[in-house]
């Protein structure tokens, strides 16, 4: 896969999408200028640990310069998606010859406001089939334990408790503004579109001690779910509140205890998104 420019039936310069194969375009691919450090720290946790394989990891190399990334997670997300300083058509044909390695498969995609490089990465997805990019802003929570009683009484899940949370997942999501879950709801019903949210959130991570139910007088009232993102940060997938159980601040105290379970797990920073 590679597009050549000649001039005078002479080759100029080479642009090519390959697969990660060497040490040198690992070490490149996961100190790219256009990414935060903090997602280069993971990509390079998650290939040394075999969580993401090398042949699911896709480059741009120009004179032997990596100048975008596109990694398949678990099979139907790209992430992780990333340009240097690319035009649109060579960030078009990229992104294109990655996706032609899945033909017929359904990929979805998070864009974020402040992504580096953010008008070519946005219509690159556009040109190439993306319709519905859900848009969002990440917010900062520096993890500290915060000293607060409440009413609610948490326990982390066991398999028995599964069913049981995805009830709660269906429950929080009929009124949810989320666009991630709106997509879901919309393209396959409240409650197939709410499990199949839920069971995505478990393939990215599961970490069942960051995965809480909270109670009020023994009856499920809402849940939290913290995906770990690399060792010293973790995002917040999920907080619900069951609608019969809205009004007595129990999101906050949700908030509170996402945080105090980051702490004692060593998560040092906690992020959360909200659509734009």
């Amino acid at each position: 896969m590679q597009c050549l420019l000649k001039e005078s039936n002479k080759v100029v310069t080479t642009f090519k999408t390959k697969v990660l194969t060497t040490q040198e375009e690992i070490d490149k691919v996961t100190s790219m200028q256009s990414s935060s450090p903090e997602q280069n720290y993971y990509l390079k946790q998650a290939i040394q640990e075999g969580e993401i394989k090398l042949e699911d990891c896709y480059i741009l190399e120009h004179n032997h310069q990596v100048l975008a990334r596109a990694i398949i997670m678990n099979g139907w997300y790209l992430g992780l998606y990333t340009l240097e300083n690319v035009s649109e058509e060579n960030a078009n044909e990229f992104l294109a010859n990655v996706l032609k390695q899945y033909p017929n498969r359904k990929f979805r995609t998070d864009l974020y406001s402040d992504k580096k490089n953010y008008d070519i990465v946005f219509s690159s997805l556009l040109a190439n089939g993306f319709k519905d990019i859900i848009h969002k802003e990440s917010y900062t929570i520096q993890v500290t334990p915060v000293y607060k009683d409440s009413k609610l009484s948490f326990k982390a899940i066991d398999l028995n408790d599964e069913t049981l949370l995805v009830d709660l997942f269906i429950q929080t999501s009929r009124d949810n503004k989320d666009g991630s879950i709106l997509k879901e709801i919309k393209e396959k019903g409240l409650k197939d579109g709410s499990r199949d949210f839920f069971l995505e959130l478990k393939q990215l991570d599961f970490e069942r001690e960051l995965w809480v139910i909270a109670y009020f007088e023994n009856k499920p009232v809402g849940f939290i779910i913290i995906t770990r993102l690399t060792e010293n940060d973790a995002g917040i997938g999920y907080i619900g509140v069951v609608p019969e159980y809205r009004g007595n601040n129990f999101s906050q105290d949700l908030l509170f205890k996402a945080i105090n379970l980051a702490h004692l797990y060593k998560i040092k920073k906690l992020i959360a998104d909200i659509d734009v």
